[in-house]
C-alpha cells in the first residue's frame, strides 16, 4: 500500500511538470509568432529543451527525495532484521541450554522436529528425530500410551497438558502440550538438577498424599479409636471409632468442641507415663458410647504432638477373670491329689507344683517359689541322694530333659535309693514346657509282685495235680489249663497260646467223648448268662472206655473252673 501511494504521488508531480513544460513550450511557440526576428522552428526547438530541462530537474528531484525515504526504510528493516536474528540466536541459545525437543504441526499437520533429539537416545541407538515422536521406543510403555493419547487430544482438540514420563534408561523428561498462533505445540525437555530433585519431590508429595489419604480410610475402618493432639494436647484429628466412642457426631465437631474420650486423670496419666518413656499400654475405664468399658490406651510422642489408640479389652479382662478363677479352682484341686504335679515353661522353669510334689521331694518351699530350672530340681535332688543311682547323671539327666523336644508323652520308672518306685509321666504342653506326674507306685509294685508270686505258686500246684483243670473266662476264653488237662484232652500248645473259646475246646474233646448232652451242660455252665449261677456235675465216657466226672464251678471274679 506504501508502495501504490509513492506512485501516484510520483505520477502527480510527473504530470504536473510535464504540464509546466508543455505550457512553457506552448508560451514559446507564441513568442516565436510574434518575434519577427526568430525563425519558428529555433522557437520550437528552444521551448522543447526548456521543457526537458524542467522535466529532468523535477525527476531528479522526485528521485532523490524517494531515494532518501527508502534509504530511511532500508535502514529500518535492516535494523529490525538484526533484531530477528538476535532474537533468533537467543531461541536458539534457550533451546539449546538444556536438553529438549520441540515439536510443532503447521496447518496441514506436518510435525517439525527441533532441538537436541539425545534425549531419545539408549544404551545402544542414538537419538533421531524419527524417534521423538516414536514414544513406545524410548518411554516406558505405561508412560508412552498416556503421552500418546494427549499428544492426540493436542492435535485434534487443542487440549493443553503437562505431564512427567520416564525413559527406559530411567531418566525423567517433563512433557508440555498447547495449542500456540493456530499451531500445536510439544516441549520435551529432560530434567536434571533441582527442577529434577522438584519433580521427584512433588512425585513424593503426592504419593505421601495418597498414603495418608489410605492410612486414613483405614483408620476410619477399624473398630479402635484412634486420636492426634496437637503441641498443645488438643485434640487434631479422630477416627470415626473415636468420634462414635465420644459421641461427638462428625470429626470436625469432634476437633472443634475438643470432645475427649478419657477422663482427666488418665490423660495425666498417660502424659506422665510417655514422659518416663513407659512403653507399656495404660489400662483404664472410660466410657464408650455411654457404656462403661476397659480400655488400654496407648500414645506416642511425635513431632507434632502426639498419637493414641484405644483397645477395648472389656471381653478380654473377663475372660482372663474367669481363667484366673479357673486356675485357682484347679490348683485348689491339684493340690488335693495324691500325685505329685510340676509344670515347666518353654524355658524349663517352674511355673507349679502342687502339694504332693513339696511331700515327695521334701524340698525348701522358698527354692520352689524362686522358679528354679528343671535342671537344677534335677542337681538338687542328686545331691541330696533322692534320684535313681546313676553310672552316667550327665547322660541320664539329658535324656529326661529331652522331653522337652519330643512330641508325645513320655513315660519312665524311677526305682529311689529309698525302695520307693515312681511312674513319671512327662507331657509336653502345646505352648511349650512340660508337665510331670509322679505317681508313687511303690505298694501296688508290691502287691503286683506278690500277686505274681501267688499266681505262680498257684500255678505249679495246679500243674502237679493228676486230675484235669482248666479254667475259663467270662468271655468264655480257655483262661488257663493244667498238663493233665491238655494230656487227657490232647491240646497242642499252639491252641492254648490263642485262648480257645469253649466251643473250640468242646470241639477237640469230642473227638474223645462224642457224647452231646454233657457238652452242651459244660457250655450253658461256662457261658450261661443267669443271675444265680450254679455248680454242674456230670459224667464224660471216652471212646476208650476211660469214664471221667465232671465239675463246672462258678469263681467270684465271673469265672468257671472245670475239673
Amino acid at each position: 500500500m506504501g508502495v501504490g501511494r509513492t506512485s501516484r504521488r510520483l505520477g502527480g508531480r510527473a504530470g504536473a511538470g510535464i504540464l509546466g513544460g508543455a505550457l512553457g513550450l506552448a508560451a514559446a511557440a507564441q513568442a516565436a509568432e510574434t518575434a519577427p526576428g526568430l525563425h519558428a522552428h529555433n522557437a520550437v526547438g528552444f521551448a522543447v529543451l526548456i521543457g526537458l530541462t524542467i522535466f529532468a530537474t523535477i525527476l531528479s528531484l522526485l528521485y532523490l527525495r524517494e531515494r532518501a525515504r527508502w534509504t530511511r526504510r532500508e535502514h529500518t528493516l535492516t535494523t529490525e532484521l538484526a533484531e530477528l536474528r538476535g532474537a533468533h540466536d537467543r531461541a536458539d541459545l534457550l533451546l539449546g541450554s538444556e536438553p529438549q525437543v520441540v515439536v510443532t504441526w503447521d496447518s496441514r499437520g506436518e510435525p517439525r522436529i527441533e532441538g537436541d533429539v539425545g534425549i531419545t537416545a539408549d544404551g545402544a541407538r542414538q537419538g533421531s528425530p524419527r524417534r521423538v515422536l516414536a514414544f513406545g521406543s524410548w518411554l516406558v510403555p505405561a508412560d508412552a500410551a498416556a503421552l500418546d493419547a494427549a499428544v492426540e487430544a493436542l492435535c485434534g482438540r487443542g487440549e493443553r497438558f503437562r505431564r512427567t514420563v520416564h525413559t527406559l534408561q530411567g531418566r525423567t523428561v517433563e512433557a508440555q502440550g498447547q495449542a500456540v498462533g493456530g499451531q500445536a505445540l510439544l516441549r520435551l525437555r529432560e530434567l536434571t538438577g533441582e527442577r529434577r530433585e522438584l519433580v521427584e519431590l512433588r512425585a513424593t508429595l503426592e504419593e505421601a498424599r495418597h498414603g495418608l489419604s489410605a492410612l486414613a480410610d483405614l483408620l476410619d475402618a477399624i473398630p479402635q479409636p484412634v486420636w492426634r493432639r496437637g503441641r498443645d494436647g488438643r485434640l487434631a484429628w479422630a477416627n470415626a471409632a473415636y468420634v462414635t466412642a465420644a459421641e461427638a457426631g462428625d470429626v470436625a465437631h469432634a476437633v472443634r468442641e475438643g470432645a475427649e474420650l478419657l477422663e482427666r486423670s488418665a490423660r495425666e496419666e498417660a502424659e506422665r507415663r510417655r514422659a518416663r518413656g513407659a512403653g507399656n499400654p495404660l489400662r483404664v475405664s472410660a466410657v464408650v458410647a455411654g457404656a462403661r468399658r476397659i480400655l488400654d490406651v496407648t500414645e506416642v510422642a511425635t513431632e507434632s504432638g502426639t498419637v493414641g489408640i484405644a483397645v477395648d479389652v472389656s471381653e478380654l479382662e473377663s475372660v482372663r477373670a474367669d481363667l484366673q478363677r479357673q486356675m485357682d479352682a484347679n490348683v485348689r484341686t491339684l493340690d488335693q491329689l495324691p500325685t505329685a504335679v510340676a509344670m515347666f515353661d518353654a524355658r524349663q522353669q517352674l511355673i507349679f507344683h502342687n502339694a504332693a510334689y513339696r511331700q515327695l521331694w521334701d524340698l525348701d518351699p522358698g527354692f520352689l517359689e524362686s522358679r528354679p530350672l528343671d535342671g537344677e530340681i534335677l542337681d538338687t535332688l542328686r545331691n541330696a541322694r533322692k534320684l535313681p543311682e546313676q553310672a552316667d547323671f550327665r547322660s541320664w539327666k539329658a535324656g529326661v530333659l529331652a522331653a522337652y523336644r519330643a512330641a508325645e508323652a513320655q513315660q519312665n520308672w524311677w526305682h529311689l535309693p529309698d525302695g520307693r518306685t515312681l511312674r513319671v509321666l512327662a507331657d509336653p504342653n502345646p505352648q511349650g514346657g512340660l508337665t510331670y506326674l509322679f505317681e508313687d507306685v511303690s505298694e501296688r509294685v508290691h502287691l503286683e509282685s506278690r500277686y505274681n508270686v501267688l499266681m505262680q505258686v498257684q500255678s505249679e500246684t495246679l500243674d502237679t495235680l493228676r486230675e484235669p483243670v482248666a479254667v475259663f473266662g467270662t468271655d468264655g476264653r480257655l483262661k488257663f489249663a493244667n498238663r493233665a488237662f491238655t494230656q487227657v484232652w490232647r491240646i497242642t500248645p499252639e491252641i492254648l497260646e490263642v485262648q480257645p473259646h469253649i466251643d473250640q475246646v468242646i470241639a477237640v474233646c469230642r473227638a474223645l467223648s462224642p457224647a452231646e448232652e454233657p457238652w452242651t451242660q459244660i457250655r450253658e455252665a461256662v457261658t450261661g448268662l443267669v443271675d444265680a449261677r450254679h455248680g454242674l456235675t456230670c459224667r464224660l465216657a471216652l471212646a476208650d472206655g476211660t469214664m471221667l466226672d465232671c465239675a463246672a464251678e462258678p469263681l467270684p471274679d465271673g469265672a468257671t473252673l472245670l475239673t
